[in-house]
């Protein structure tokens, strides 16, 4: 029986095999060389990153609520669009309240970086009782500088904003007891400027559980006790 013999197809005189062989260790090459220069990439980022940081040290801006006047705080039962001035659980199911609030604030900005200015873009404050949000209002934007502390006074008012009716006597009853628990919160939408260059958008969060007095006598209700 006759031998069968293999033939290598040659190009250029050089066998096929050894030029696929050869073409797998330059792409390997080419692999190996690309992920050293990204990792390279990524060390000299990482370095860069850090001597910036050491240089600026920078610190997150501060915000906190400082003093708060009641000037309005109700709630109203209506019931066939006129007002109740006395209900009874027994109206529960025809009554309509509204609530009433005229809030200022004093708010406290506070940059501590010594070489990086804040650029505030959005400022919004909310107003909630018992998790209920019943009022907002916001602050101009604004830039600050270095090591700088900011004092805003919004004012914040809602206008017959309805409410579920436990929800209303609930209020009412913490306004006959002059004491009214609160809650407040700051959203800033804010960036860091170094020199002409401003960084990406992004947020800072705060909120603070109040207790305040109700107004009366022609006098404005107090902030009893903040925690934020």
């Amino acid at each position: 029986m006759a031998k069968k013999h293999h033939s290598e197809v040659q190009i250029d005189g050089t066998p096929e095999h050894y030029i696929k062989h050869r073409r797998r260790r330059i792409l390997k090459a080419c692999l190996a060389s690309l992920c050293g220069l990204l990792v390279i990439f990524v060390l000299l980022l990482g370095l860069a990153a850090l001597i910036v940081w050491l240089i600026l040290r920078p610190k997150s801006p501060s915000w906190s609520l400082r003093d708060v006047q009641v000037v309005t705080l109700n709630v109203q039962f209506y019931r066939s669009g006129r007002r109740l001035y006395s209900t009874g659980p027994q109206d529960t199911l025809l009554l309509n309240p509204q609530l009433n609030a005229d809030l200022y604030f004093t708010i406290e900005a506070e940059n501590a970086n010594k070489k990086i200015k804040l650029v505030y873009d959005t400022i919004n404050v909310y107003s909630s009782y018992a998790d209920y949000r019943f009022g907002h209002t916001n602050v101009p934007p604004f830039l600050q500088g270095y090591r700088n502390t900011t004092l805003l006074h919004p004012e914040l008012k809602a206008q017959s904003v309805p409410v579920a009716v436990n929800l209303g006597y609930a209020l009412q009853n913490d306004i006959r007891n002059n004491k009214v628990l609160l809650q407040i919160q700051v959203d800033v939408k804010a960036r860091v400027k170094i020199g002409s260059y401003k960084s990406f958008s992004f947020w800072v969060h705060t909120s603070c559980d109040i207790a305040v007095t109700a107004p009366g006598n022609g006098l404005p209700g107090k902030l009893l006790s903040a925690k934020c």
